[in-house]
């Protein structure tokens, strides 16, 4: 199987996952977050963009933006 045909998959730390479970706006956002995401790739996949970033910024109205670490 070729790396274009493997589903995207998410990795969120348990931290994360706990933090999710105590705020469910969190949960929400991150889950709204993590939906874009895999629609982002699968528009990829399909050809409709030619980038992820392309793909996020027709899907959200946002291009992403890199987040330098401190």
């Amino acid at each position: 199987m070729a790396d274009d045909d493997k589903e995207l998959k998410i990795k969120v730390s348990d931290q994360v996952k706990k933090d999710m479970e105590k705020n469910p706006e969190l949960k929400k956002v991150l889950g709204e977050l993590f939906a874009n995401f895999h629609q982002a790739a699968d528009a990829v996949k399909r050809g409709q963009y030619k980038s992820f970033d392309d793909a996020m910024e027709g899907i959200t109205g946002q291009r992403p933006q890199k987040v330098e670490e401190d």
